[in-house]
């Protein structure tokens, strides 16, 4: 059997109580079996952010608060026993905060994990959100599950795109396909006739050390918003891995936070979207004041 590639170690697997968690939760364990990785369950509640914002030592805060979140372990342990999990080192932990992008960000720097995975919520704002805040790569799943030989391809920008970020993507996805016996390819669209001259593609590809043989890349012609949806359903993608850059002028506008292909992606029907961030600096997000003490109520349950 071939090694196992060094791609994730620890998986947060963020559950927000809907039917589609339970899908998201069988992806990430597909990947932690193939990976030898641990999964923490993750319930984090915004909805009582105003407790959480007043002074934790008021008695009455503290008994809302702990019912949430003795409400949150119910669940996680009910999701838990969902699966078959028996060969899996799984964990729990529950916490509250001012938004749920805010308390992933928290937990993904206190736990070390290095992929964080939820299903597409029913607000696009809110995946967004969590696209903003995530440090580490963030897989956002669909609910058709994948096929036992998963079809993974890799989005390339070879013009602006963060280099480092790239490259990392194009690893996540060769790693993931490898390990998970599937299939891998890259894909790049031409955006305009002043992109990459066509037979230059691969040049350029090698300059940024994406390593990239010639079979494995497919050029499509055009806005990318609008061809590489269709390419995805056509050539029946499971996950899409992407290098998600910062948002900045120096980046092409389908590479940004903002209103874009990276949007346009995220309604792919029945395709998984993993958006590998840019290295940045400084501190993450910070939970709300007050979180802190109530960290030590939400302690890790290991199964």
């Amino acid at each position: 059997m071939p090694e196992r590639s060094d791609t994730f170690h620890s998986i947060l697997l963020c559950a927000d109580r809907s039917s589609e968690a339970q899908v998201a939760l069988r992806k990430a364990s597909i990947v932690a079996r193939y990976l030898d990785a641990d999964i923490e369950l993750f319930a984090c509640d915004a909805d009582h952010a105003w407790a959480v914002a007043r002074e934790p030592a008021d008695a009455a805060v503290r008994a809302e608060l702990a019912a949430c979140l003795a409400a949150s372990h119910r669940y996680l342990a009910a999701l838990r026993g969902s699966i078959a999990a028996s060969d899996l080192r799984l964990s729990t932990r529950a916490t509250c905060a001012a938004t749920f992008a805010d308390g992933v960000a928290e937990r993904v720097r206190e736990g070390r994990h290095d992929l964080v995975v939820k299903n597409l919520a029913d607000g696009l704002a809110a995946d967004l959100a969590l696209v903003k805040a995530c440090r580490v790569p963030l897989l956002l799943t669909q609910p058709r599950p994948w096929r036992p030989a998963p079809c993974i391809w890799v989005a390339l920008d070879l013009v602006s795109g963060d280099a480092a970020a790239g490259r990392r993507a194009v690893a996540i996805a060769k790693g993931l396909a490898r390990d998970c016996a599937g299939s891998y390819r890259s894909v790049y669209s031409r955006f305009r006739s002043g992109d990459v001259d066509p037979a230059r593609i691969d040049e350029r590809a090698s300059a940024a050390g994406l390593g990239l043989a010639e079979q494995e890349l497919m050029i499509l012609e055009g806005d990318p918003r609008e061809t590489l949806p269709a390419a995805l359903q056509a050539g029946e993608v499971d996950l899409l891995v992407i290098a998600q850059a910062s948002g900045t002028a120096r980046h092409p506008a389908w590479m940004r936070n903002d209103r874009s292909v990276t949007e346009t992606l995220l309604g792919v029907d029945g395709c998984d979207l993993m958006i590998v961030p840019m290295q940045r600096c400084g501190s993450v997000a910070r939970v709300v004041r007050g979180s802190a003490s109530l960290r030590e109520d939400a302690s890790d349950r290991q199964g």
